[in-house]
């Protein structure tokens, strides 16, 4: 899951190459990554700024945004036990399907624990992954 998380960051890299660096680390890793995630978010963004931190009833979700606003990235990690995390999983895989196909995107990973995909919102590219850990479900935004 690392390497796909870190190749998920050099892809997004493209999808933000407009943000000016600030030469500054204003954010926080997000307690429920591990600490490797830091290299990823390094690549993805050093000059991010953290907008949002929010925690309630097993989710917690950090928002990171670009100085000039023109990109943010989302965090988020669903805390669960095995078979609802499986059930979330299912349910995201099959909301993001739908958002693919009808934007004409596509996946370029989809395994039983593990998927990402990208599409384009009018001038905007988005892109996501989701993975099933243990005992949760993490999702990462551009």
């Amino acid at each position: 899951m690392r390497s796909i998380f870190l190749a998920a960051a050099l892809a997004a890299t493209s999808f933000v190459a407009n943000a000016q660096p600030s030469g500054s680390l204003s954010r926080a890793l997000p307690p429920f990554l591990a600490p490797y995630y830091s290299e990823a978010l390094a690549i993805v963004g050093k000059d991010m700024v953290l907008i949002k931190q929010e925690q309630q009833e097993g989710l917690t979700r950090y928002v990171y945004e670009w100085p000039d606003h023109t990109a943010n990235v989302s965090l988020q990690s669903f805390m669960c036990e095995r078979d609802r995390c499986q059930v979330l999983y299912d349910n995201a895989l099959k909301y993001f399907d739908k958002i693919v196909t009808e934007k004409a995107g596509n996946f370029s990973l989809a395994a039983p624990t593990e998927f990402a995909a990208q599409w384009k919102t009018g001038l905007a590219a988005n892109f996501c992954f989701v993975a099933k850990l243990p005992n949760s479900v993490l999702f990462f935004y551009i």
